[in-house]
């Protein structure tokens, strides 16, 4: 698994670099390791690079285990973001389907995809809606 992730509570954003191709096992493995972390905060904005990514072999089973994990991990009382950045179709459509799988649970995390880390940073800093 080769995923790398810093928690920057100064900056109040969670940055993850992925470089290497995806699948089921190793995302729910990320995933989890990631909301385990004690410095995560609810709420904290995660900004994914997935540009280095080539192939992923991550199908609907494996988008439901993240979901799972992060339905067993919420303690947001307001709204999450993730916004995921990358150069390829395929994993556009596949991110997509992870933001529809997340937004169907009923969870308060929404997530969005980019081409440019710029435009996905500033999504990332626009004030959130609490509910």
């Amino acid at each position: 698994m080769s995923f790398s992730y810093l928690i920057d509570s100064d900056r109040f954003m969670v940055t993850v670099a992925i470089d290497q191709d995806l699948c089921n096992a190793d995302a729910r493995a990320f995933v989890s390791t990631l909301r385990a972390d004690p410095e995560l905060e609810p709420c904290m904005p995660v900004l994914v690079d997935a540009t280095g990514v080539s192939g992923v072999s991550i199908d609907r089973a494996g988008i439901e285990s993240v979901v799972d994990v992060l339905e067993a991990t919420d303690r947001a009382p307001g709204e999450a973001r993730t916004a995921i950045v990358v150069h390829k179709t395929g994993l556009a459509l596949l991110a997509d389907l992870f933001a529809a799988a997340s937004e169907n649970r009923g969870l308060k995390h929404r997530v969005r995809v980019f081409p440019d880390a710029d435009e996905a940073r500033q999504w990332l800093n626009e004030a959130p809606f609490q509910t």
